[in-house]
């Protein structure tokens, strides 16, 4: 598909095939997939990987959230094709949302047996044992 297809000029270009394209072959990345892999290992010692983890999972049901408001619509207007269209977006962003949210829910699990008393626990234990 080209970038004309999804109403975009062809100039214009978000650099996520390339990035892709990269990680198939294992190479560098250049140019805005380079500069947003930076601005993301930034965001990963600033903030951690929960928080990232958790801005992902909100941003997936965001998109799910707005599909169900187009397929709604589809269905009101009687417009087939677009409610064809939206119920498989939906589908596979409901999918992912559950999956991310279920990381999110694992993630802070073992955040929250992270407090001050299991670590002093699993440090004495960790000492008996030797």
């Amino acid at each position: 598909m080209t970038n004309k297809h999804f109403g975009i000029q062809n100039g214009l270009k978000h650099g996520g095939e390339g990035a892709v394209k990269a990680i198939q072959k294992g190479d560098p990345f250049h140019g805005l997939a380079a500069e947003t892999e930076q601005a993301v290992s930034a965001e990963l010692v600033n903030s951690g990987a929960y928080s990232m983890i958790e801005k992902n999972a909100v941003r997936l049901q965001t998109a799910c959230e707005l599909y169900w408001g187009a397929i709604m619509k589809a269905a009101e207007t009687g417009d087939l094709q677009s409610l064809d269209h939206y119920v498989a977006r939906y589908g596979w962003l409901a999918s992912v949302s559950l999956r991310a949210w279920a990381q999110v829910r694992q993630e802070q699990r073992r955040k929250d047996n992270l407090t001050p008393e299991t670590v002093l626990e699993a440090v004495k234990h960790g000492k008996e044992d030797k």
